[in-house]
């Protein structure tokens, strides 16, 4: 006698949803984007920053000397301009209507694919305001053939910055010229706990793509010509390297006096992590500065807290919807909050003094581009809709010097 079987019976079976709603993890927060100040108001060319970098000079114990020595104070004015960014999706009609209450769908079709896509270049501009305008996303470590044909991050903790689908080209340095084999790799698979990208068979046959090239996505970059093609970040207002002489960043040569214009470069990775994380403070304080935030990476943050044991003082704090828990640093001005960032590149640290940074667009960053009043386009050939999200944007500081690019201990 035959036995009923599930397989038997399958196309009575119905399908259970228990779940009330699909659950977004595509790394939802963002602590330095919802800290930093926002001005949706550039409207016009550029946006001139204006830095006081010196006082004037006509100071002396006599009179005479005085005079003879007056001199005007010296300022440097950095001419900002927008960078764009786009985020495109395509629906399908029937999918659209299929799609259009709970009876019919676990999720609202349209709805999830306007959250999915600013969530998507959300994230994107978060990424950007550390790494800046080279588009470089990561590293190479290592680069096997396969199959699988892979690439190891040299840093781990880059992964996040990495989704399958992604098209991805490589450079020897971080504005040069792109390697020719392969031209681009399309990621197929995140290993998101060993930083392994995977790539279809084949991918890297005679490749040229070799450890400690630069990653980014095809576009991005600058690929031999300028500095890049996305919006400005930390790493370009605050350099670990010191600007040469005779630069013209914005216009400006930073080289005449490296701290106030570009910024300080700060090494404590040879420090205890709790020891060094106050000199940058106490350093940044003899400068001038007032600095509250000190943003770093989860492996950071972790040195600092296992440094600290017991000692640690911990707050809860939140902007937004963004709520998260910071390392309470004790300056001479009051204290800093230490607080971890996905998007902040593990290794390299920001202490600021967030009074004088400003996300600078016009209108919000991001948005729907519809200002003929369409949030989304018909296809012409297709029964399908588009829909568009961008911004016009950049970052921009008027005291690049109260603020730190800190090198952090390894552990």
């Amino acid at each position: 006698m035959a036995t009923t079987t599930v397989s038997n019976i399958q196309n009575v079976l119905k399908n259970l949803w228990p779940q009330d709603r699909v659950v977004n993890e595509v790394y939802p927060d963002h602590p330095f984007l919802a800290r930093i100040t926002k001005d949706e108001a550039f409207t016009g060319e550029d946006i001139k920053l204006v830095v006081r970098t010196r006082d004037g000079q006509g100071r002396a114990v006599t009179l005479a000397n005085a005079q003879t020595r007056a001199s005007a104070p010296s300022h440097s004015r950095f001419a900002l301009t927008r960078s764009k960014n786009y985020q495109v999706f395509r629906i399908e009609g029937e999918a659209i209507e299929a799609s259009r209450n709970d009876a019919g769908a676990l999720v609202r079709a349209l709805d999830d694919e306007i959250k999915g896509s600013i969530n998507n270049i959300t994230k994107d501009l978060a990424v950007n305001l550390f790494r800046g305008r080279s588009g470089n996303i990561g590293a190479i470590g290592s680069v096997a053939g396969g199959p699988p044909a892979t690439i190891t991050l040299s840093n781990v903790a880059d992964v996040t910055s990495f989704e399958v689908g992604m098209i991805l080209v490589a450079s020897a340095t971080s504005t040069g010229a792109n390697r020719a084999t392969p031209a681009t790799a399309t990621i197929t698979g995140v290993n998101r706990s060993t930083g392994v990208l995977t790539f279809a068979n084949g991918t890297f046959a005679g490749t040229n793509w070799v450890a400690n090239d630069y990653l980014s996505v095809s576009g991005d970059n600058a690929n031999g010509s300028g500095n890049g093609n996305k919006a400005m970040g930390l790493a370009d207002w605050l350099p670990v390297t010191d600007p040469l002489g005779g630069e013209s960043f914005l216009g400006v040569d930073r080289s005449v006096d490296r701290v106030r214009l570009a910024g300080l470069p700060l090494d404590i990775s040879a420090f205890v992590p709790e020891e060094g994380a106050l000199y940058a403070v106490m350093e940044l304080d003899r400068n001038g500065a007032r600095p509250r935030d000190f943003v770093v990476n989860h492996t950071d943050y972790q040195s600092v807290l296992n440094s600290l044991g017991t000692k640690a003082v911990t707050k809860y704090e939140g902007t937004g919807q963004v709520g998260f828990q910071t390392i309470q640093i004790m300056g001479p001005k009051g204290p800093v909050s230490m607080y971890l960032d996905q998007d902040c590149p593990a290794g390299t640290g920001y202490c600021l003094d967030m009074r004088f940074w400003k996300l600078y667009s016009l209108g919000p960053a991001p948005k729907m581009l519809e200002l003929d009043g369409l949030p989304m386009l018909r296809l012409s050939d297709d029964d399908a809709y588009e829909g568009r999200i961008g911004y016009y944007a950049n970052l921009g500081t008027t005291a690049p010097g109260f603020n730190a690019v800190v090198t952090m201990p390894s552990s």
